[in-house]
């Protein structure tokens, strides 16, 4: 009986041993999987950063060139101001010349050219809206892309974190089972001393 007892516990000890490898197995396919997921993320991450990287100079760029047009517009602006006082100065002086023909001449010289300095305004204006308009809607994308980048570094904390875990669990899996082969040698050296006395 002695010696059955010997037999059962060195084989309960096997089968705690076999489940015991089995479950680090599992724990370390895991792991490997848990490993791939971090790269993905982190490639992820590398790929959000580029883009909001490259987003933050493309707005850099825009907000020069609105700089640019709207010093244009200023200048246009300062033309049209310089054209109208021109042509009301003609008028004035055209008044007190004697030919009405010279006179029309001139207004309408000096009403072409102010038409010519309002269109450049306009033109300028325009401009500056569409470029105002195209800085919004860069910001939005710049926006959107921050906010991609945050989830990808969120992505990656926790694959980073679940595969911390998971090393844990396999370093005390691993202590487990050498402690569990301890107990099976224990228990077959038992059952080989045993079977000598008897």
């Amino acid at each position: 009986k002695r010696g059955e007892a010997k037999d059962s516990l060195a084989a309960v000890a096997h089968a705690q041993l076999d489940a015991l490898k089995q479950r680090l197995t599992e724990a370390t396919a895991e792991n490997g999987q848990l490993s791939s997921e971090l790269a993905l993320a982190s490639a992820a991450l590398s790929t959000a950063v580029t883009e909001s990287t490259k987003m933050v100079i493309s707005i850099q760029h825009l907000k020069s060139l609105v700089v640019t047009s709207r010093a244009e517009a200023a200048r246009a602006e300062t033309a049209r101001n310089e054209v109208q006082a021109m042509a009301q100065e003609l008028g004035a002086q055209l008044k007190k010349q004697s030919s009405e023909l010279t006179a029309m001449r001139c207004i309408v010289t000096a009403m072409t050219e102010a038409a010519r300095a309002e269109a450049a305004l306009t033109a300028a204006n325009v401009k500056v809206m569409s470029l105002d308009t195209l800085l919004e809607r860069k910001n939005a994308e710049l926006a959107e892309a921050e906010v991609a980048e945050r989830v990808a570094r969120e992505a990656v904390t926790a694959a980073n974190v679940k595969v911390m875990t998971l090393d844990t669990l396999l370093e005390r899996q691993n202590a487990e089972l050498a402690e569990a082969e301890v107990a099976e040698r224990v228990a077959r050296e038992a059952v080989t001393a045993a079977n000598v006395k008897v």
